[in-house]
């Protein structure tokens, strides 16, 4: 399971909201009954309003028209969010695919290291959690988690990575948020 460092990572995303969920995924929370996001923390909303999380003042979301891209400033020097509702996480998987190889196919790159999968729980709904660190040990390492959620609409994709020593910092440890339909 995940270090503690990561609890900052349980951003609560949900997208495709305007579709019932399958069996295998949890119904969307209506916006009323979720709780406000920690003290400093704000909603962000994709400019189609199919995605919304929350983010931590840190974490300056940038671009938001389609999917929401956000980054620690400067950019490039810390952690770097993509969030990515149904509408935007393409290719979708096949019928059928299975998360992991199209995490993995959806994330390759050079220098890739071992993705590590586990089944978690986000306010979102069940999900599947990629962690790799690439060309560890090295000055070039740098680390990657992503959740796939299922839902009627499609996959919702969300990516954090950064140096890994951006994933230890205090501030990392200590909150998570909540999730809505907008």
């Amino acid at each position: 399971m995940p270090t503690a460092g990561v609890l900052l990572l349980l951003f609560t995303l949900l997208a495709g909201c305007d579709a019932g969920a399958p069996a295998e995924a949890a119904t969307p929370v209506p916006a009323a009954t979720v709780a406000a996001p920690p003290e400093g923390w704000r909603w962000v909303t994709g400019d189609d309003g199919g995605l919304r999380l929350s983010l931590p003042p840190w974490l300056q979301a940038f671009d938001t028209r389609g999917a929401i891209f956000a980054h620690e400033a400067p950019a490039g020097a810390g952690l770097q969010l993509l969030a990515e509702g149904p509408r935007q996480a393409e290719p979708q998987p096949a019928l059928g695919e299975d998360l992991r190889s199209w995490m993995a196919a959806k994330l390759a790159d050079v220098g890739s290291g071992q993705p590590i999968f586990h089944d978690v729980l986000l306010p979102a709904g069940p999900s599947l959690m990629l962690d790799r660190i690439d060309r560890p040990g090295t000055a070039m390492a740098w680390r990657h988690r992503a959740w796939a959620i299922r839902t009627q609409a499609g996959v919702v994709f969300l990516w954090i990575d950064g140096p890994p020593g951006a994933w230890d910092r205090p501030w990392t440890m200590s909150h998570a948020s909540r999730s809505s339909c907008s």
